[in-house]
């Protein structure tokens, strides 16, 4: 068979892992990606924070600007800052129109950010000149990823556990179904059933236990004939020496009637009863092991039963081994 439930097993394993890392890791990928970004309300919030400290510098009011910036570090709990940067190229470089126009001291507010890194990142909010920028520490209460640890903690703990515990259980049920199937056979084959054969409540499977279940089937099939032959044979035997006691029987009594001496007709006859007792014990075996009567109660016993028993008379043995038959 090739080992089927072999291979079976290592591909549904080797299957199953990389399923689960490659879930596990899209998940987090996505469910880090979608918290990496600072909410769209607290990005508002910051361009207009940018668009009123320009108003304040085009006022021309420093003061104004300075008080205003003392407030909104005192709120907000961070620094704030509004930079005009100087940018000279030396030994004759050049800066390129791309870069001084992507250029900035921060981040964008709508930019990716880290969510492993402990300081809040820079801000940076250009005026509409490009030449002076609103810087600010992002605040904590803006912070995104406030759910990232236990989000995390959901996706690398708890859901591989539930995946894997599911796992497990078809596993177990792909396995201990046809194990149940074979239990069931070997029961009712020990209950005298020797007709029961597990290959056909396993259905189309063609695995290693399949092969199992073959065996089963070829070990009842020999193991009921051989039963079933011994049996017949024991049957056959009792009922052919049937008839010669009986002429023994018959013999013995004519010979008791002509006046045969008296000792000698004795011992036959009791040799005969004690052969016929044998034979009766024999069919009474053979019957119980074939009937099977249910009758295993200690304060009462059955008609058939008593009866049964008291053709098992020939030794203590004997008696005791039909009696553990029928029980």
């Amino acid at each position: 068979m090739n080992r089927r439930l072999f291979w079976k097993l290592c591909l549904g394993v080797a299957l199953g892992s990389v399923a689960l890392f490659w879930v596990i890791a899209r998940l987090s990928g996505q469910a880090e990606e979608q918290m990496s970004f600072i909410d769209a309300d607290h990005q508002r919030t910051l361009r207009q924070y940018a668009l009123q400290a320009e108003e304040l510098y085009r006022a021309g009011d420093e003061q104004a600007l300075r008080d205003w910036l003392s407030s909104l570090q005192r709120q907000e709990q961070t620094w704030a800052a509004v930079v005009q940067p100087q940018l000279q190229a030396l030994a004759g470089s050049e800066l390129s129109k791309r870069f001084l126009s992507e250029f900035s001291l921060g981040r964008d507010p709508s930019w990716k950010i880290h969510l492993y890194f402990q300081d809040n990142p820079i801000m940076d909010v250009p005026f509409a000149d490009g030449q002076r920028h609103f810087l600010i520490q992002l605040p904590q209460r803006m912070r995104p990823g406030h759910y990232w640890y236990p989000a995390r903690l959901l996706l690398e703990l708890v859901l591989p556990l539930i995946l894997l515990v599911i796992g497990c259980l078809l596993l177990y049920r792909h396995l201990m179904r046809p194990l149940n199937r074979l239990q069931q056979a070997t029961r009712r084959f020990s209950e005298g059933d020797y007709e029961a054969r597990a290959g056909v409540l396993l259905g189309s499977r063609r695995d290693e236990l399949a092969g199992l279940a073959a065996t089963f089937d070829s070990m009842a099939e020999r193991i009921g004939s051989l039963i079933i032959d011994q049996r017949q044979r024991l049957a056959e035997m009792s009922h052919e020496l049937r008839t010669p006691l009986a002429r023994i029987e018959m013999a013995v009594s004519l010979a008791e009637q002509s006046g045969a001496p008296t000792i000698l007709l004795r011992r036959i006859r009791q040799d005969c009863t004690a052969m016929r007792a044998l034979v009766e014990d024999s069919l009474t075996l053979s019957w119980l092991e074939t009937e099977r009567p249910r009758c295993a109660t200690r304060r009462w016993i059955s008609p058939i039963c008593s009866t049964a028993l008291s053709t098992t008379h020939v030794s203590n043995f004997r008696t005791a081994t039909s009696i553990r038959n029928f029980q």
